[in-house]
């Protein structure tokens, strides 16, 4: 008998609920206050379900409270916030999927048919509240998507990340049940913060203008498009001042031949740079012949550039680039001066970047070699944190084998929630305790072994030689080097640098005390009561 399928909330926070489908249709969120969260979470389902509801995450801040504030301070946060595991805590999504039929059993998922369970990880924009996808383009950049429309809701965006649910049984009165759960990825706050949203496309669709009537102003591309950027500040920028028209009107000839010479060298700059531009992200344009029917694009730029103006001047810029750039003696044959070539500037951005766009999305992204970016000039900007981003949950059911293809299931969305930063007055403060030496006499410290070795070149080693004489330095004097030409290997012992940090740390806080007034904030010491 066929029945519909459904999130709900997790079966063992029904009680207190009203158990329909409607109205426990949301995952919850759980908070964690130990590494050990995964064997809480079983032991708790083992010993008694219920009790899972006391670990729903709550507005709840961990600020302490100074002399004199009222014992209610602080209050909690306005918005559900949750912390970081560096601060200790971990916090679960969790829901159960369910037939919805009477008694609300669980439906299995079962690998092996290709089912799958997720959860999403969506941000609400700030203007609207729209829910924004995380999603990874064909350049594997992430990028916030913004959901077009409440009828997309309960789909999962195209390359949006799917984070993994794990299924937890457990047994409540003598009937084995399951709900799923997931990490949530709390600790990936400043990476979710800085990555922009997605933009529209640079030049929207639109009718082609009226003959001679004026084409609106180029857009600048987004700075997640590196190499749009580099095509307008390159190539787009020094082709508008060309066809800027002349403000002189009234000009010698020795004038105006000193200006047609300045505009045929801007010229040649810009030839070489569209040049290298279109080798490295249009390699097709630069070739003898049309382009191939498969790159559209590529065929439209090809098309547009002047024959005799611009196409054939490219191959010749790249050999003398020298000559253009003035690394060797003599002067490039190239005379052109684009005042003179009928090139719309408005139509010529639009194709270049979109003969771009097609050949990136055609090319895999090389693998990175020595370190190196693997597309150059591809930086993300991270954009400033101006408040607090609001994220919410769904989860998703998947049936990847199914003929006809099923619908992905995706549930309603979790309550709103920000992510605290690592530097938060709110977060608890996850406890760290550092030993140092307790017997610092010369007999105490002698007992323990150099087990750190650095290891020192031979030119490191008399460069270090040199700093034998501390007035020396300051004054500007470095010693001379010793004669021998070997490295060393100079051994520590790892309790005495551990003391030695400490003291240069104390060092400076006690300096720039000065400045900071921190010490009453930084340091709090109490007695250690030793047994005799």
């Amino acid at each position: 008998m066929k029945h519909e399928i459904g999130w709900v909330t997790a079966a063992p926070l029904w009680r207190g609920r009203a158990v329909a489908p409607g109205v426990i249709a949301a995952p919850d969120l759980l908070r964690f206050d130990s590494d050990d969260f995964m064997d809480d979470l079983t032991a708790l389902l083992a010993k008694r379900p219920a009790d899972l509801a006391g670990k729903i995450a709550t507005k709840k801040t961990y600020r302490a409270r100074p002399p004199g504030a009222p014992v209610d301070w602080p209050p909690p946060p306005a918005a559900l916030r949750l912390y970081q595991p560096v601060h200790g805590h971990f916090n679960l999504v969790i829901a159960s999927l369910v037939c919805h039929t009477p008694g609300l059993p669980d439906h299995g998922v079962d690998p092996a048919k290709g089912e799958e369970a997720w959860f999403v990880l969506r941000r609400l924009r700030k203007s609207d509240a729209r829910e924004m996808a995380w999603v990874t383009d064909a350049q594997k950049r992430n990028t916030w998507s913004p959901i077009a429309g409440d009828a997309k809701l309960g789909e999962v965006a195209e390359g949006e990340q799917l984070l993994p649910l794990f299924m937890v049984p457990f047994t409540e009165n003598g009937r084995t049940r399951r709900l799923w759960a997931g990490l949530i990825p709390t600790s990936s706050r400043e990476t979710f913060v800085a990555t922009r949203e997605a933009v529209p496309e640079v030049f929207p669709e639109e009718a082609a203008p009226a003959p001679g009537a004026p084409h609106p102003s180029i857009p600048e591309p987004p700075f997640t498009d590196p190499e749009l950027v580099e095509a307008r500040a390159r190539v787009i920028g020094g082709l508008q001042a060309l066809v800027t028209p002349r403000t002189t009107l009234a000009q010698t000839s020795a004038e105006r031949h000193a200006e047609e010479l300045m505009e045929q060298e801007v010229t040649r700059f810009f030839l070489l740079d569209l040049a290298d531009l279109l080798t490295r992200y249009a390699p097709s344009v630069m070739g003898s012949s049309r382009p191939p029917s498969t790159a559209p694009k590529a065929r439209a730029l090809y098309d547009l550039l002047p024959a005799s103006g611009v196409r054939a001047q490219l191959a010749v810029a790249l050999s003398q680039w020298a000559q253009i750039t003035g690394e060797s003696e003599g002067t490039s044959s190239i005379t052109v001066n684009l005042r003179n070539v009928a090139l719309d500037v408005y139509t010529f951005a639009r194709a270049l970047d979109e003969a771009i766009k097609e050949h990136l999305a055609a090319t895999p992204a090389p693998a990175p070699a020595g370190g190196d970016p693997a597309r150059p000039g591809a930086m993300e900007l991270p954009q400033l944190d101006d408040g607090e981003a609001r994220y919410v949950l769904r989860c998703v059911y998947r049936r990847t084998r199914c003929r006809p293809p099923h619908p992905d299931l995706v549930s309603a969305r979790s309550a709103e929630f920000t992510i605290a930063p690592f530097f938060d007055p709110d977060a608890p403060a996850r406890p760290v305790r550092i030993a140092l030496p307790v017997d610092t006499s010369l007999k105490g410290l002698r007992k323990f072994r150099k087990g750190v070795a650095f290891l020192l070149s031979d030119q490191l080693r008399k460069q270090m030689s040199q700093a034998s004489n501390m007035k020396d330095l300051l004054d500007g004097k470095a010693g001379s080097e010793e004669p021998f030409t070997l490295g060393e290997i100079c051994s520590f012992s790892i309790p005495i640098i551990t003391l030695c940090a400490f003291i240069v740390l104390m060092i400076f806080m006690i300096v720039l005390n000065f400045v900071f007034w921190w010490l009453p904030l930084l340091r709090f010491c109490f007695p250690i009561i030793k047994r005799k």
